[in-house]
């Protein structure tokens, strides 16, 4: 009776190991399996405390090891959970006894009879395993270049969300609306892509910003300019701008889910805009040549209608990895100065 439990619980182990291999690898833009979520969660829920403390720099370089570390966190329940498995499968089998001795010569492939092939099987899991897991960091660093490419160049235009509008009047000057279509189908992409890979990578999200704009804040950059667009000027804002705005909708919350924040809903969001008069936005867009077609109240609830549906997400998951964004709530009112009508 003991050796068919332990022969059921070494093949269930190596199962439910490699079942977790397949859902983490093979299996891109959907739900992650529980190892490469809770390793780095857990990881980030030790290093993040102590990081908080330290100065910028430090802080920087502590949590740029969390992400890697998770990752063979991960590698390491997998690996001992399909060892594990095998080494009961020949405990079952009696090719082996539950002892220090008769473990070292399986590893060290000096049993004889079928006590050999509980070794050579665990090898070969193992050397599979190696390669899966080098598939699995290459999909993993070329999701995050293609993250930090358009961040990058996004980089030389913004720093912070405070320049949507900047960005908005640059092409608005040059009568660039076929550009700017282009750029919000630009980021559009990178949104959709960005949700698939960090959902499926869990670990994608802790690998720290290769410039001084994150991608966080990229993203509230380039969506607010889009907000901005189709708050003031519907009718003139390109096709492409509805279409990043209901993929970042969807994608920013999805990316929290899957972080395990909750972000309560918000009436307003000033995240990252705090100090950016929507009087201002206005007049750049307008001296930039925008033709707004709503007055400034109306402008300014659907623009807020647009913006509560992602910015708070960003921040939220900014205060996580302890990025630029304020995450508390906005003030609920608008101030008078943006409240009146033009």
């Amino acid at each position: 009776m003991i050796d068919v439990m332990t022969a059921v619980g070494g093949g269930a182990l190596t199962a439910v190991s490699w079942l977790s291999v397949a859902r983490a690898v093979f299996t891109q833009g959907q739900a992650p399996p529980r190892t490469a979520r809770w390793s780095i969660r857990l990881t980030a829920a030790v290093l993040t405390p102590v990081a908080a403390r330290l100065a910028r720099a430090r802080r920087e370089r502590l949590l740029a090891l969390c992400a890697p570390l998770a990752l063979f966190i991960m590698f390491g329940v997998w690996f001992a959970g399909t060892t594990t498995g095998f080494v009961l499968l020949a405990i079952s089998a009696g090719a082996i006894r539950p002892d220090a001795a008769d473990l070292g010569r399986l590893l060290a492939f000096e049993l004889d009879g079928p006590g050999n092939l509980f070794a050579v099987a665990a090898a070969v899991s193992c050397a599979v395993l190696v390669g899966v897991f080098a598939v699995y960091l290459i999909r993993l660093a070329a999701a995050y270049s293609r993250r930090e490419a358009l961040v990058a160049r996004l980089s030389a235009q913004a720093a912070a969300p405070s320049d949507a509008e900047r960005v908005i009047a640059t092409y608005v000057r040059c009568n660039s609306r076929d550009q700017l279509d282009t750029w919000f189908g630009e980021w559009a992409d990178w949104l959709a892509d960005l949700r698939c890979t960090h959902v499926g990578l869990p670990a994608l999200a802790y690998f720290r910003a290769a410039g001084d704009l994150s991608w966080l804040a990229a993203a509230v950059i380039a969506l607010d300019a889009a907000a901005l667009v189709e708050a003031t000027a519907p009718d003139w804002a390109p096709p492409n701008t509805q279409v990043l705005l209901k993929t970042g909708a969807s994608c920013l919350p999805r990316i929290t889910v899957g972080m395990g924040i909750d972000v309560p809903p918000s009436v307003v969001s000033l995240h990252g805009r705090e100090q950016c008069g929507f009087t201002d936005t206005i007049k750049l867009t307008e001296i930039a040549g925008l033709p707004t077609a709503r007055t400034q109240r109306v402008a300014w609830k659907v623009f807020q209608q647009e913006r509560t549906r992602y910015a708070p997400y960003a921040a939220a998951v900014a205060m996580r990895l302890q990025y630029g964004l304020d995450p508390r709530p906005s003030v609920p009112l608008v101030p008078a100065e943006q409240s009146g009508e033009r």
